[in-house]
């Protein structure tokens, strides 16, 4: 690379690199406030390299937080504004080596990069395409580095039919065909390259792949079905004499996701035992959507049967293939019935067109689960709302809610929530001719574009009282309307009313309705029916556990979903003491969850795990009980497992109660590092406090103010609800910093902080 300082240059990537580079500085922290910041320029690509290259010839920071420096420093690469840029070529020239460097250091016992900005960078180096490049991840797959980590499906799925080193990285991992998931991988890149239009010669089109793929196709643990689908997708491209064999033994297979994908690979080439499967499978509705796009994609969808043809049942089939995708449930619903149909002139067209609603059921698949229910639509497009209670509405309701919501998408509609301490809108107040509201309070206001042609462009809708009954107003002229909070599901808001009364007028479904039939409690089962079958759970875990079986991912999640309701119904059924019950029922857990952690991986103990979201009560549970020593050591435990924001938040909340200040300071100076948001965190006052405590007043001083100068700034950008929380984490941070200060008022005056972020009126 030129011999030069790119490093001093004024861009906004060079000036972020340069400070984070200094003596305490914070890359990620500065990598990350350039937002959206492209790369074009040959000069930024060259910062980029230079910085790089100090992480190979320089020591590296002493960083535990993810993503770590090196990490925020290699996504640069991702930023790049397209391979034609001079950027591009820069990097790949004088970039790719050092990831080159980094990936054979880091593949060396006790080096110092982390596993993951190892396979970070390798995936950088599939992605920029160079000679280079490929050869460290042949290498790496060969040694083999990782081979179970998820990263290596991302890594190989860049070698597609247009990568110029694809062909030799699929021959040379052809044999010896890696083992672990890195197969898997190899298998799902290697579909994908033919799927994509590639030829070569299939990886596993071998007597040492067909043993793989035939393992996989007798698998039969619902949890390893993937591996059974991905072994088919390939059976097509192979050329070997066991494919017959292959193809019969995926047809048998017991999970119809598999058997689909058989009968797609058998008409793939041309066995018309595989179309006419397919054509079976146009008429069962969990899987009638997929098979008929195979069909059609094969150039024969006259082998589509016409009861498949019929509107109600592509209706019901395209909603079924929804619900299916991993976004939404997860899996084909076991019922979809159409509840309504109609034709509506849909805004801002107006052009008729047809709509259903469809009401679906997806029975439990297990004791502690109750059946998934709820209602869509399939017209302009095919959507759920599994929020909305759609279920306790009347059919033009749920019409109005996905009209308008498309309208906000295609903002064509605005809504504008209201500050609390606004007077700005009282005036549309005026527009309500019927009786007297008491105390009515603005809460949305929604601003319509002329393109759908309606009288008024603000509508608004307050909160109130009429007549003893709680409820919402619409303002909209003489069209204004009542909606008493009585004949709406529970937890309605004046956003989903609103809504529905634009949605109504836009369609024309007029606004006199009875919705009291429509609105129905459903309190579920008794919670004290799940304890039984939660501790058989626990006791099926704890076997699976302790002999490798198959399904612990499955028993898990679901021991990790219900974990709280399960609290709840123990103590309101056996009358158990709730700090006991807790303490004991998440020692199990947590005991379980370590000695199944090697198989589970982070998922055991994320975020969103039930050790995480109870962990506080547990802590505060055994400090009140006299165990401090082990709430101490359970930190400690899990200190190296939460590199997070919650986590430091949480291990440094627990620290600080146990009285371990440096270790408490630690963390949440890690969260400081680590969150873009940290001004908002109660934790600031905790860390200030413990800086007074060491007589670092002036440093903790500055930290306050600067948490109450950050949080005026933005609220100078917010509405609404969201102004309403800068007011709140305005108040924390004030209260505590009068707290900690005697002469507090004078200083925050001194600093021209303010009283109040809201309004006076």
């Amino acid at each position: 690379m030129e011999a030069e300082n790119w490093l001093d240059g004024g861009s906004p990537i060079q000036t972020a690199l340069r400070r984070g580079l200094a003596p305490g500085g914070n890359l990620v922290a500065e990598l990350e406030a350039l937002g959206d910041y492209r790369l074009e320029s040959r000069r930024d690509a060259l910062a980029t390299c230079a910085a790089l290259e100090r992480f190979v010839t320089g020591p590296l920071p002493a960083e535990s937080r993810r993503p770590s420096p090196l990490h925020a420093l290699i996504s640069v690469f991702l930023q790049v504004e397209g391979q034609g840029c001079d950027a591009f070529e820069a990097l790949q020239e004088h970039g790719t080596p050092w990831l080159v460097r980094i990936v054979n250091e880091g593949r060396a016992p006790g080096s110092q990069h982390a596993e993951e900005d190892v396979l970070f960078a390798l995936k950088v180096l599939a992605m920029y395409g160079t000679a280079a490049g490929a050869e460290a991840v042949i290498e790496s797959a060969c040694q083999p580095f990782a081979p179970e980590a998820y990263m290596w499906s991302v890594v190989l799925a860049a070698f597609s039919p247009g990568h110029p080193e694809a062909l030799r990285v699929f021959a040379t991992l052809a044999s010896p065909l890696p083992d672990g998931f890195l197969a898997i991988a190899l298998l799902d890149a290697a579909n994908r390259f033919f799927l994509d239009g590639g030829d070569m010669r299939h990886p596993f089109d071998s007597d040492a792949g067909v043993v793989r793929l035939e393992r996989w196709l007798a698998e039969t643990d619902p949890e390893l079905t993937d591996h059974a689908i991905s072994a088919t997708v390939a059976l097509p491209f192979l050329n070997h004499a066991a494919r017959p064999r292959l193809l019969d033994r995926a047809a048998a297979h017991p999970d119809p996701l598999v058997t689909l994908e058989a009968a797609w690979a058998a008409a793939m080439r041309d066995d018309e035992r595989g179309i006419a499967a397919l054509a079976e499978r146009c008429l069962d509705l969990q899987h009638a959507a997929t098979a008929r796009e195979y069909l059609e994609a094969l150039d024969r969808p006259d082998a589509v049967p016409p009861a498949a043809r019929t509107p109600d049942f592509q209706a019901r089939a395209e909603f079924a293939q929804w619900l299916a995708h991993p976004n939404e449930l997860g899996r084909p619903p076991d019922e979809v019935e159409v509840v309504d149909q109609r034709d509506l002139r849909w805004p801002p067209r107006y052009t008729p067109q047809p709509f259903w609603l469809l009401r679906y059921r997806a029975r439990a698949t297990s004791e502690l689960d109750e059946d998934d229910a709820g209602i869509g639509l399939v017209g302009s497009m095919t959507w759920c709302f599994f929020g909305y209670a759609l279920e306790q509405r009347p059919p033009e309701d749920v019409y109005a809610i996905h009209c308008c919501w498309e309208l906000e998408h295609d903002e064509l509609i605005h809504l504008m929530e209201v500050d609390v301490d606004s007077t700005e809108y009282d005036v549309l107040l005026s527009h309500w001719s019927g009786a007297a509201l008491e105390s009515p309070r603005m809460e949305l206001v929604g601003e319509l574009d002329p393109e759908l042609r309606q009288p008024l462009r603000l509508v608004a809708v307050a909160g109130a009282q009429l007549e003893g009954r709680a409820g919402w107003v619409v303002l909209d002229g003489d069209r204004s309307h009542w909606y008493p909070a009585d004949e709406l599901p529970r937890e309605e808001t004046a956003r989903t009313v609103l809504r529905i009364h634009l949605g109504r007028n836009l369609l024309q479904l007029g606004h006199a309705a009875n919705r009291q039939p429509w609105v129905q409690g459903d309190a579920g089962r008794p919670r004290q029916e799940i304890v039984a079958p939660y501790e058989r759970l626990l006791g099926e875990f704890e076997t699976a556990v302790a002999g490798k079986q198959p399904g612990l991912r499955r028993r898990y999640d679901e021991l990790n979903t219900h974990f709280e309701a399960y609290l709840e119904a123990r103590a309101a059924r056996h009358g158990d003491r709730p700090e006991t019950l807790l303490v004991s029922a998440y020692e199990r857990l947590l005991d379980l969850a370590r000695r199944a952690e090697p198989v589970l991986g982070d998922g055991a103990l994320g975020p969103l795990s039930a050790l995480s979201r109870q962990f506080e009560p547990y802590v505060d549970a055994l400090i009140a009980a006299g165990r401090g020593p082990d709430a101490h050591a359970l930190i400690q435990w899990f200190e190296p497992r939460w590199q997070h924001s919650r986590g430091y938040s949480q291990l440094g909340r627990a620290a600080w109660k146990l009285g371990d200040a440096p270790l408490a300071e630690s963390l949440f100076n890690q969260l400081r590092a680590g969150l873009a948001d940290w001004h908002r965190c109660d934790e600031m006052g905790l860390l200030a406090e413990i800086w007074i405590r060491r007589g670092r007043t002036a440093e903790a001083s500055a930290l306050l103010l600067g948490c109450l100068q950050r949080l005026r700034e933005e609220s100078r950008e917010a509405s609404g609800s969201n102004r309403a929380s800068h007011e709140e984490w305005f108040q924390n941070q004030r209260r505590t910093f009068l707290r900690l200060f005697a002469n507090g008022e004078d200083q925050l005056r001194a600093a021209g902080i303010p009283e109040t972020l809201l309004r006076r009126v």
